[in-house]
């Protein structure tokens, strides 16, 4: 072997490891970069207006057992949305990292973080759309801005959505509720669904 074929060795060598340390780091990235958007996406759901909307939404449950915040229609539809959109935010930003199939347990993370909220709305969801139907004489258009929290609580729990609700202390759905949103999103196949 000559000095040149030492140096061509050599020189491949350090090459393919710099590759290597490049690819390795680039994972570390993403990595970094999928938790920090599961991050983000908690406490988009759990902090600023998401949570002045959570809150308000709450007292429509109340109202109907009695106590009555004196909340106008225009601030319960507001803030209906305002959830919604939230979930459809959550809902996007989930299957953003569940197609890069670059770190599931991103996936997990987020899901462990988000659970117990889409789980809780179920229900309470389903009252506020009464009182904005009955305050509005049915006049409530959500179809579109329901379909980022409904693909959500599909992925999470389509598989077996009562023993999650009772594991999480809640009221499940009724099955039939279930079987409609999953023939409803017959088309959610892929990554992370």
């Amino acid at each position: 072997m000559t000095f040149n074929d030492a140096i061509s060795v050599v020189s491949a060598v350090a090459a393919v490891g710099a590759v290597i340390y490049a690819a390795r780091q680039a994972r570390v990235q993403h990595r970094r970069e999928d938790f920090e958007l599961a991050r983000s996406l908690h406490a988009d759901l759990t902090s600023g207006l998401v949570a002045e909307a959570r809150n308000i939404l709450s007292a429509v449950p109340e109202k109907r057992r009695g106590f009555d915040r004196q909340l106008d229609i225009v601030q319960i539809a507001n803030a209906y949305f305002t959830l919604l959109w939230c979930f459809e935010r959550v809902y996007s930003g989930r299957q953003s990292i569940a197609r890069r199939d670059r770190t599931p347990d991103a996936v997990v993370f987020l899901d462990s973080l988000v659970t117990w909220h889409v789980a809780r709305w179920w229900g309470a969801f389903a009252d506020v759309r009464r009182e904005i139907g009955d305050q509005t004489k049915g006049a409530i258009n959500d179809q579109y801005a329901r379909v980022g929290y409904e693909r959500l609580f599909l992925v999470l729990f389509s598989d077996d959505a009562e023993s999650k609700f009772k594991r999480l202390d809640l009221t499940p759905p009724e099955p039939d509720e279930v079987q409609g949103l999953r023939e409803k999103y017959a088309d959610l196949t892929g990554p992370g669904v």
